[in-house]
């Protein structure tokens, strides 16, 4: 759902400069009930709702520094935004903070970071920057995990976040646009990092001085998962340039705009072929059980 909220909310921003009610009713009504689906389900574990937040202002916020002369507009879209939301999801806001309010040590629980510390082991940046920094990459739970040790393979891993990246050297008018996404990008991976070095004393100091900062306590499998559609909305810039802009001036040939496209599409395939190709539950020879675990049976009762 996040890519369709984030599309939803891009779309809201941007046609507030026109001024028609009507279009921008439509698509409020659009975002808030897409966005009452998503938190009714997302709320089963309350880190989802603060990621889709946090992903969700990060927008807000660049067309609040971008449209900053028609920020009363903007105010007021995320006004009826605010209203509606409220409204459709009633019905699962009460129980819940009934819950909250008969047991209320649940918003304030005592966990200590450096006691998760561990699940930090893996996240340096360099495999954060193939989207790979979880403690649980180990041979016992994956069947594939040595086909990873071919060289080429690691290589193809690289590529959608060097492809992002590449989006900064095109000059658009999404430059602006493409440079504080990247940045937040870098801001996550940051996160992501958890109190892997370096500079995991700053990491060590968010976590204590910010209020409910502790929920990230294993911090590679949340913030990654919030950076990924970003990484998205950069990859298909890059793409859409290269192939539409830099090989039409070169080529006219649309051979050869289909024969790239094909190119980056194949080795997106490639790097994650292990993973399509074995099963997501299974056993290894260093586990002699599964290794993962299903959804209980009383859930579908």
């Amino acid at each position: 759902f996040l890519p369709l909220l984030m599309a939803l909310l891009i779309r809201i921003m941007e046609i507030t400069s026109q001024q028609d009610r009507r279009i921008t009713n439509r698509y409020v009504i659009y975002f808030t009930t897409t966005l009452a689906i998503t938190f009714s389900l997302a709320n089963l574990n309350f880190v989802n709702i603060v990621l889709i937040l946090l992903v969700l202002a990060i927008i807000v916020l660049y067309y609040l520094i971008a449209q900053r002369n028609q920020t009363h507009l903007l105010l007021m879209n995320l006004t009826k935004i605010t209203m509606l939301f409220l409204l459709l999801n009633v019905w699962w806001t009460i129980p819940i903070l009934n819950y909250y309010l008969w047991s209320p040590t649940t918003l304030s629980p005592e966990v200590s970071v450096t006691a998760w510390s561990w699940t930090h082991q893996r996240a340096s940046f360099l495999n954060l920057f193939w989207l790979n920094g979880g403690w649980e990459w180990r041979p016992e739970y994956f069947p594939y995990y040595s086909s990873y040790s071919n060289p080429i393979l690691i290589a193809l891993t690289f590529i959608p976040f060097l492809l992002a990246a590449t989006a900064l050297f095109f000059r658009s008018g999404k430059s602006c646009f493409n440079a504080y996404i990247m940045l937040f990008v870098l801001i996550l991976i940051f996160l992501a990092k958890g109190l892997h070095e370096p500079f995991s004393q700053l990491n060590l100091l968010l976590y204590i001085y910010i209020p409910g900062m502790a929920i990230f306590r294993e911090p590679a499998s949340k913030f990654t998962m919030a950076l990924m559609p970003f990484l998205a909305l950069l990859v298909g810039y890059a793409v859409n340039h290269i192939v539409y802009i830099k090989i039409r001036k070169a080529s006219p040939n649309s051979l050869t705009k289909t024969l790239t496209v094909t190119f980056f599409i194949a080795t997106f395939i490639i790097a994650a072929y292990p993973l399509v190709n074995n099963p997501i539950e299974t056993k290894t020879e260093e586990l002699a059980f599964s290794s993962y675990v299903k959804i209980p049976d009383y859930w579908y009762q």
